[in-house]
This record gives structure tokens, C-alpha cells and sequence, in this order.
């Protein structure tokens, strides 16, 4: 059985304030002050039965609920086509590179898959629902795409497929 806060704070991280999935870390600290991480442990030794984990990633001041494991089998994306495509070719970028994508860079590929203007809409979806960081002039991977992708496995196949093409 888990206690009445723990029953809380799972409600508080599965309703979505605003765009961002989760709930604010400081918002739960506020409200469950120095229990938080002993609910948190609580709440994963059921959620682990589940296949799912509680987060609290606190780069982002952000509390989310994933699988513990990458899912590449159901569509828990709210992405379209486009930011989909979008989102393997900033991988394949990220594969060649070091983790980190000049925006210039990935907007010239992009373009050419799904336009300019989209390409510019697709990034900023990719920002605002937590695939990608944009800092600057450079982009990177944030927590969702680790979470809902294997991205090893993505960067391998794309590797494989860049192969095939070149020779």
C-alpha cells in the first residue's frame, strides 16, 4: 500500500501544468518539503512494477513520470511527422558529432527534408515538449529523447543506413 502523500504526489506529477509534462520540483518541495526523495523512493517500488520510474530532473526543476526502460513500440509522442523527422536527424548529427549540433548545422539539413520555416517550428516543438536543449547557437539532447528513445540503438541504425548508402 502507499501512503496518502505519496498517492499526492504521483496526482501532482501526472497533471500537466501548462506544456511541459510532470510537475515543478519546487512546487513539490514546497508541498512536501524534506519527504520529497523518501516519496519519491516510495512511489518507484510500485511504479517499478509498472515498468515506470519517477524522476526528478533537477536541471530542468522538473518531475516526470517514464518507462525504465526506452519504449520504441507505442507512440507516446506527441510529435508529428515532421518534428519526428526532425528529431532522427538531429540524433544522426548528434551521432557524428559530439553530442552537441550547431543550429545553422541542423537547420541546412533539415531544410531540405521539411523546409526552412518547418524546420524552425519542428525545433521549438522539440524544446518546448523537452527533446532537445537550444542554447544559443547549439543544440542537444534533453531527458525525454534518453527516455523514449534508444538513442544507441537509433544512432546504430542510422549508421548502418549511411553504410549501405556510401558503398
Amino acid at each position: 500500500m502507499v501512503s496518502s502523500d505519496a498517492k499526492r504526489l504521483l496526482l501532482m506529477v501526472l497533471y500537466r501544468s501548462g506544456r511541459k509534462p510532470g510537475a515543478s520540483i519546487a512546487e513539490l518541495r514546497k508541498e512536501f518539503g524534506d519527504r520529497l526523495e523518501e516519496l519519491v523512493e516510495e512511489l518507484n517500488e510500485k511504479l517499478a512494477e509498472l515498468g515506470l520510474r519517477l524522476h526528478l530532473l533537477e536541471e530542468e526543476g522538473l518531475a516526470v513520470i517514464a518507462p525504465s526502460e526506452p519504449v520504441g513500440d507505442i507512440k507516446l509522442s506527441p510529435l508529428d511527422s515532421n518534428a519526428v523527422a526532425c528529431l532522427g536527424i538531429l540524433v544522426g548529427l548528434f551521432t557524428a558529432g559530439r553530442g552537441v549540433v550547431k543550429r545553422s548545422e541542423f537547420l541546412e539539413v533539415a531544410s531540405r527534408k521539411v523546409g526552412e520555416a518547418e524546420a524552425k517550428i519542428c525545433l521549438g516543438e522539440l524544446a518546448r515538449e523537452g527533446y532537445v536543449k537550444v542554447k544559443g547557437d547549439e543544440i542537444q539532447l534533453s531527458w525525454r529523447a534518453f527516455f523514449e528513445l534508444d538513442v544507441e540503438k537509433l544512432a546504430e541504425s542510422l549508421a548502418r543506413e549511411v553504410l549501405k548508402l556510401s558503398g
